[in-house]
């Protein structure tokens, strides 16, 4: 177990640092242009520098992938060379789950599920050895030579075209290989990002362990390193097509067999699938730009005028507020009138209500009471009551449905039946009014 985590650290690890070297270093050329002006007090030049960041990276949740895969497969140990191609090729699955961490970077968790074919070899006078120790017969001297290797099924293989002196056994079996890899998108780090580019070229290398699988192989275990090339079509953000050449290379006894001055067993095959895209699945671009001002020898000058500049555009968006401020104060409070018994408001009170609403949109941090009032001299009070309610909404409805004022800015008050607001006349009193919240 601590042998395959460190293997999962040995990958993991370039996967970040370059996902981070990614984020610094992916950038266009810096573009710089000057120009210069010339005025009454100097030279005056203008420095414009333009930096593009080709990509930003993505959230956690985006740009994953799930790839499954079929082929062709062999397994290559001491003695297989001695068997022909068709006799050893098999059938694998692959299935991955994995990320790109920038436009050419990536990483996945792939399992790869193969049969094992193969042959061992047993010399002669290893096995009149066992028969003179045991007192056995010979076939019981294959079956005890057998105990010592990994995969169990033998059957005495009749074809050694190389060597056909040679006494050779079929091996049988089954194995999983699950390792990480990090994938480089070579169509990407070559040609600069495109959204569209359907044709992507992606080697891989990776790291982990295989395990056998059935017939006592369980005890059958090494580290895998793994590399390979994938070419991936894109149908679309969310499917593509891929084929992929790829080999492993394995302990020298995961077979049962050792050779000192081997390095090892390797696993060679081809597959094609298909892959399913999710989350988010492009990259943002992030645009820097810096203006910086360069002066003659009368900058002293020139910044003066900037100053002064400054100091009175301050002073005229000052004075603009205060007027703005000044103006909406004399419109209010406002009124509208309404007919006897009645909430509906007249086109003509609509076009006064256009005017106010201008300014209430100009002014968004002030808030509007808007109070409604009846005459009590006519109707009963809960009538009135009734009729104050809905005219106070009446306004607000068309202030804020025909006119678009915040509804946040209004508060509305219903103040029932009340005495002559106005000139001693109770008909003014069916009415409301808009005024500024204190």
């Amino acid at each position: 177990m601590k042998k395959v985590f460190a293997l999962l650290l040995l990958v993991l690890a370039p996967v970040f640092s370059y996902a981070q070297f990614t984020r610094n270093s992916l950038r266009d050329s810096t573009v710089v242009v000057n120009d210069t002006i010339d005025t009454d007090d100097g030279q005056l030049t203008i420095q414009k520098t333009t930096k593009i960041t080709i990509v930003q990276l993505n959230n956690f949740n985006d740009n994953w992938f799930f790839s499954v895969g079929v082929g062709p497969h062999i397994y290559r140990g001491e003695n297989e060379w001695k068997m022909r191609l068709q006799d050893y090729m098999v059938p694998s699955i692959d299935a991955s789950i994995g990320k790109w961490f920038s436009p050419s970077i990536g990483g996945d968790f792939m399992l790869s599920f193969a049969k094992f074919k193969g042959v061992w070899q047993v010399s002669n006078r290893t096995l009149l050895d066992i028969q003179e120790s045991r007192g056995c017969s010979y076939d019981e001297a294959l079956r005890i030579a057998s105990e010592d290797y990994n995969f169990v099924t033998f059957d005495r293989y009749s074809h050694s075209p190389n060597r056909p002196e040679e006494l050779l056994f079929k091996q049988k079996g089954y194995y999983l290989n699950a390792y990480l890899r990090v994938m480089f998108d070579m169509s990407t780090i070559i040609g600069g990002y495109k959204p569209d580019r359907k044709n992507h070229i992606i080697p891989y290398i990776g790291a982990g362990y295989v395990k056998g699988i059935g017939n006592r192989s369980s005890r059958a275990g090494s580290p895998s390193f793994n590399g390979g090339v994938m070419y991936d079509y894109r149908f679309n953000n969310v499917w593509s097509f891929n084929a992929t050449a790829r080999a492993a290379l394995l302990g020298d006894s995961f077979d049962g067999e050792y050779t000192p001055s081997r390095t090892g067993d390797g696993t060679f095959g081809v597959t094609v699938g298909f892959t399913y895209h999710f989350g988010k699945k492009y990259w943002d671009r992030v645009k820097e730009e810096n203006v910086a001002y360069k002066y003659d020898k009368k900058v002293k000058v020139l910044e003066k005028k900037v100053e002064d500049q400054q100091v009175e555009m301050v002073r005229i968006a000052e004075e603009a507020e205060v007027q703005k401020e000044r103006m909406a104060g004399t419109l209010f409070p406002y009124y509208v009138n309404f007919a006897l018994d009645d909430f509906t408001l007249v086109n003509r009170e609509k076009v006064n209500l256009s005017v106010i609403s201008r300014v209430m949109k100009e002014n968004p941090q002030t808030t509007y009471v808007i109070s409604g009032y009846a005459d009590k001299q006519t109707g009963t009070a809960e009538r009135n009551q009734w009729l104050s309610e809905n005219r106070s909404k009446q306004v607000a409805q068309v202030l804020v449905d025909e006119f678009g004022v915040d509804p946040k800015q209004l508060e509305l008050e219903s103040n029932g039946g009340v005495g002559s607001m106005y000139y001693d006349e109770s008909a003014l009193s069916r009415c409301v009014v808009i005024s500024i919240k204190k």
